[in-house]
């Protein structure tokens, strides 16, 4: 397995997506990437980290399958998986990306 990293626990509450991402269209037409904000100020001792796993991309494919596989039939995002697996957000697309081409999910 690859590097950890450590983010806040309420990362999720903290990504946003830009127009575009979803299919709307950015002022001028433009589409537009994720982005993601962390909130990198002063925390109360409440708050939790959680660990970003890195895995290599095989690793990633067959845990990201492996979770698909689990829930089938319903649609799940690339927050759901964040937040399940830990796995780092750019792993989770690029997999995701991969196994719909495969045709394993989509």
């Amino acid at each position: 397995m690859g590097d950890i990293q450590t983010y806040p626990k309420r990362l999720s509450s903290s990504m946003g997506y830009a127009p575009g991402f979803a299919g709307e269209a950015a002022p001028g037409g433009k589409s537009a990437p994720i982005f993601m904000f962390l909130n990198v100020g002063p925390s109360s001792s409440t708050d939790e980290s959680i660990q970003i796993k890195e895995p290599t991309i095989e690793e990633a494919k067959a845990i990201i399958a492996k979770y698909f596989a689990e829930n089938d039939g319903r649609e799940i995002d690339y927050v759901e998986l964040f937040e399940a697996l830990n796995i780092d957000l750019q792993i989770i697309v690029s997999v995701c990306a991969e196994l719909e081409a495969e045709g394993k999910i989509g």
